[in-house]
């Protein structure tokens, strides 16, 4: 029977998915096309029909998995308003998903800690970081005033506290910030890097 392209586009996604799960749960190494295929309902040559290697199949999925949140994170930076006010919410957010979105977590633990092993440091999910930087970097070059602490490092500083908060989702998950805390911890970041501290008076 021959799939229609809908069907076709559908059975990779569910591929896609499952990598994702199983390369964050088992391990670059460890995760195998027979585990991915039996999460995806599928057999281990359908897998391989469609993706001839894991690394294939591990960049095409992280490709796919940030077009579905980029859009919804990156906005946040995007919106028209304070710089404050866009940075807290981006980061609160960002800290959100990874508590109660199982499938962000995979995507996120892929992009930090499994990619740059399987794929190298000019990979696509470098290029997701760096797309993060610049856009973060723009939010802050906004702000008014200007914060004590340059846009270009600040942004490096955001971005290195997302890394570990990903880390830390998938290796000590009691570690990562509550959602309910997630604005209060947003808040005080954004007010650190972007509040101008008064000089003491000579």
């Amino acid at each position: 029977m021959r799939h229609t392209e809908e069907e076709t586009q559908a059975t990779r996604e569910r591929i896609m998915l499952a990598a994702l799960d199983a390369f964050a749960r088992e391990g670059w190494q460890e995760a195998t096309y027979e585990q991915i295929a039996s999460a995806a309902g599928l057999t281990r040559g359908a897998v391989h029909h469609h993706f001839k290697s894991k690394t294939d199949l591990l960049q095409e999925a992280l490709e796919f998995g940030w077009l579905a949140y980029s859009e919804r994170l990156l906005a946040h930076l995007e919106r028209t308003g304070s710089a404050t006010q866009r940075l807290r919410n981006f980061i609160a957010d960002y800290i959100t998903l990874l508590d109660e979105d199982e499938r962000f977590k995979a995507l996120a633990a892929n992009t930090v800690l499994i990619a740059p092993v399987a794929l190298g440091p000019s990979a696509t999910q470098s290029h997701a970081i760096d797309h993060w930087r610049s856009a973060i970097t723009a939010a802050l070059a906004e702000a008014e005033p200007p914060g004590p602490i340059p846009a270009e490092l600040a942004s490096r500083l955001i971005v290195t506290l997302l890394l570990g908060l990903t880390a830390a989702a998938v290796r000590r998950p009691a570690d990562l910030p509550q959602p309910a805390h997630a604005s209060t911890i947003a808040a005080g970041l954004t007010n650190a890097l972007l509040t101008t501290s008064p000089r003491p008076s000579t």
